[in-house]
């Protein structure tokens, strides 16, 4: 699961938890995907970036893949 969020990231930067979820067919609040994304985190292969729009109440994390 790692490499196909990898993948989807470095297609689609910025990508909210929700997109990647839809692409990988998994539930957004599945621990499979959550577990997969701190990984990724932890191992400095992605990093996320918090979004804030608070005209419309909407906050979320935007994630991108490290380019080498």
């Amino acid at each position: 699961m790692k490499e196909k969020i990898l993948d989807y990231l470095r297609k689609t930067p910025g990508a909210r938890k929700r997109d990647i979820a839809s692409e990988l067919h998994v539930w957004v609040a599945s621990k499979e995907l959550s577990n997969a994304l701190y990984e990724l985190l932890a191992e400095g292969r992605v990093f996320r970036r918090l979004h804030r729009d608070p005209a419309n109440m909407d906050f979320y994390d935007k994630w991108y893949a490290v380019t080498e």
